[in-house]
């Protein structure tokens, strides 16, 4: 359960952009089959890598063709006990940040930041605790792109949890319960780890000399792949596992020698964090002035975040762009979920005793324009199913048609008429937002 390179067909080369939903696969997504997991204390290390998305990813057709593997499972559903610590070894690539959310999308979106720390990374290790405060229901997501990641149930020691045989989204289901282990599931990870020996940049590394304490853990593990592999035609599934995993380890140990990222990997990891929190910024700022309020009064710690914006811009100057990228992923993490909380509940705050028609009518206005730039923050911050986020559109289309229609009566100097078409615009947009979850 530990460490690998970038995965093949991965790397820094590829187009960041890659975010429209792919082509509807001849093949459907292939679910595990249900099965109940106990909640226990044990704490695990797991390993994060990226490949192509197979039938067997619960996003497979959904979202990027890229998936998250946890441990040579695409999409891997987890069950994580609350008060234990768990150790994600994330190994994607400078595209993919591996993250916690409340959103199945992902996408920066509903960022979950108790008990977790590291995360936002492509190449370094998050460790989490789940608390009480944890949501039962989360995901490990890609923050730069959406459905890559898969679904965490969080619980109390001695719970079962029910797993598989349902896609995210499709409601749950009774299970049965858990064999131990499986061949298949040997198997497949057994073909992880000889990936992780043979091919990847961990192994090359070690393998191109110069580290004999590298060499020496790369050889162990080959060793306990052929382990492995004996006690698995032997039937005896159990020992395979542990000897697979062990393998994994040794690999993970490896990684762990090798060198820290180059200077130019960090400083394409503080353009890319940069953009996107100047994005967000603005989206948030700019609902504030129009009066939408965070829930519960979680505005953003202004002062807190623009010393880190400026503490970042400081070491970049410096070129010291591995310190900048420390203080971006903070004040990323404060910006999504203020964000976040903006979304939680919209209240526009305005008086209604306006002097003239045409003074309502600008209201009205900025009301629509509020709600219509909540649209898209909605869509990214709760994730809905592709057919809601195709009614929304309609939604939000239709409440175009109506808002053109209104600022045309206006331009006439028919107010009273601009008034209610803006209304009735507005409203379809409330409509869009409540299909979102956004009361």
């Amino acid at each position: 359960m530990k460490e690998v390179g970038p995965a093949p067909g991965e790397g820094p080369g590829m187009n960041p952009d890659m975010m429209a939903p792919q082509t509807a696969p001849a093949m459907a997504p292939v679910p595990s089959k249900p099965h109940t997991v106990v909640a226990d204390r044990t704490s695990r290390e797991f390993t994060v890598t990226v490949e192509k998305k197979s039938p067997s990813h619960p996003n497979y057709g959904r979202g990027h063709d890229i998936g998250f593997v946890v441990d040579g499972i695409q999409g891997e559903e987890l069950v994580l006990t609350r008060g234990v610590t768990y150790l994600f070894h994330v190994r994607t690539n400078v595209q993919h940040d591996f993250y916690f959310t409340t959103s199945p999308m992902g996408r920066g979106a509903g960022t979950v930041t108790d008990g977790i720390t590291g995360q936002f990374t492509y190449k370094g290790d998050v460790t989490f605790t789940p608390s009480a405060a944890t949501p039962d229901l989360m995901y490990y997501e890609c923050r730069n792109h959406s459905y890559m990641g898969g679904t965490i149930h969080i619980a109390n020691a001695g719970d079962r949890v029910t797993v598989g045989g349902e896609m995210r989204g499709a409601g749950g289901g009774q299970g049965m319960q858990q064999p131990a282990v499986t061949a298949d599931q040997v198997k497949r990870k057994l073909g992880f780890a000889e990936m992780m020996v043979n091919s990847s940049s961990v192994a090359k590394w070690a393998e191109g000399g110069g580290n004999v304490e590298a060499q020496g853990l790369m050889d162990k593990a080959k060793v306990q792949i052929r382990t492995a592999q004996a006690a698995l035609d032997a039937g005896k599934t159990s020992d395979a596992m542990a000897a697979v995993d062990e393998a994994v380890r040794l690999v993970s140990d490896v990684g762990r020698l090798m060198p820290a990222e180059s200077a130019k990997d960090y400083k394409i990891r503080y353009s890319e964090l940069l953009d996107q929190i100047q994005g967000f910024d603005k989206s948030y700022q700019k609902n504030l002035d129009k009066g939408v309020k965070p829930k519960s009064g979680k505005m953003l710690d202004r002062a807190g975040f623009d010393a880190l914006m400026r503490e970042a811009s400081m070491y970049a100057a410096r070129e010291q762009y591995q310190d900048a990228v420390k203080r971006l992923e903070t004040a990323n993490d404060m910006i999504t979920e203020a964000l976040g909380a903006l979304l939680q509940a919209q209240t526009v705050i305005y008086d209604k005793n306006f002097a003239t028609a045409k003074e309502e009518y600008d209201f009205e206005l900025a009301r629509y324009d509020s709600y219509a730039e909540l649209i898209p923050l909605a869509i990214e911050q709760r994730g809905p199913l592709p057919q809601t986020v195709t009614m929304m559109n309609q939604l939000a289309g239709r409440a175009k048609e109506i808002h053109d229609e209104g600022t045309a009566l206006a331009a006439k100097g028919d107010h009273k008429m601009a008034i209610m078409a803006l209304q009735a615009a507005t409203e379809k947009l409330q409509q869009a937002l409540r299909l979102a979850g956004v009361q």
